[in-house]
Order: C-alpha cells, then sequence, then structure tokens
C-alpha cells in the first residue's frame, strides 16, 4: 500500500447504517446483533452523523433501574440521530490513504464515512483497515462482502 493510493482501495463498500429517525432500540440491536464497532446515521443517503461502540456504552445509563420495557423507554426518550455527538467526519473515495489516516488523527476518530460528490454514503473506512493495508493483508476472503471492520 502506498500512502498516495485511493480510499477506495481499502473501504468497505456493504455498510450497515441507521436512520437518524429511527429509535434508539434499534441502534442497540445493530451493535448487539452486527459485528460493528461504527455506525453512519443517515438522512436519506446523507450521511449526519457517525455512532460508535462507545457511544452506545452510554445508552445504559439512560434508563431507569427497573425499566419494564427498556426498547420501548429508549424510543419515547430518543432517535439515532439525537445520540450523534459532532458533525461526521468524511473523505471522499478518491482522497488518498494518507488523507484519511490524517482525518482520524486531526479528529480523533476511528472511522471515516466515505462519500460521494453528492455526499451520499458509499462506503466505511477505519483504522483497522488501514492498518491492514499497510501490513498487506486483508481479514476477508476475497469478493466476501463485509459489513464493517473494526
Amino acid at each position: 500500500m502506498l500512502p498516495t493510493e485511493r480510499i477506495e482501495t481499502i473501504m468497505t463498500e456493504a455498510v450497515l447504517s441507521i436512520d437518524e429517525q429511527q429509535g434508539a432500540s434499534e441502534v442497540l440491536r445493530y451493535f448487539s446483533t452486527y459485528p460493528i464497532h461504527h455506525l453512519p446515521v443517515l438522512n436519506g443517503s446523507k450521511v449526519v452523523g457517525m455512532l460508535s461502540t462507545a457511544d452506545v456504552m452510554k445508552l445504559e445509563h439512560m434508563l431507569p433501574r427497573g425499566a419494564g420495557n427498556a426498547s420501548q423507554y429508549l424510543d419515547q426518550k430518543m432517535k439515532a440521530g439525537g445520540l450523534v455527538r459532532r458533525a461526521p467526519v468524511t473523505i471522499r473515495a478518491s482522497q488518498s490513504i494518507e488523507e484519511a489516516a490524517g482525518l482520524m488523527a486531526k479528529h480523533a476518530v476511528h472511522a471515516l464515512a466515505v462519500v460521494d460528490a453528492e455526499d451520499n454514503l458509499v462506503g466505511i473506512a477505519t483504522t483497522t483497515d488501514i492498518m491492514q493495508a499497510k501490513l498487506g493483508g486483508a481479514s476477508d476472503s476475497p469478493g466476501a462482502p463485509a459489513i464493517e471492520h473494526m
């Protein structure tokens, strides 16, 4: 891997995402059901935020003790978009791996939403993707779709 290679060469295209109007319980379900650590939050196909496992851990503290139906309680109180703490850090598929690493370091994030010219989600790139590319290996078998890397 050369630092000047395009991010599209290492990004994951099959990305699990969630609409900003989905209930918070769906966020929990996605993180507990799928092997993901980052979840893009969308308004239509536009990225409005990125949730991580750290964000999800905070949801536990929002539940009152002895809450009967935790999912129902969470959904009444919060939507996926309400969990987003800051604007998403995005990158274009044509930008370099070096630029992606720089953005991750500058913004202290471990995943970038990869977007097209109209800011539609087209993939995700993570620190793990960059490390695997640098080491010359991939964790997935060729042709196997991945939901997301760590």
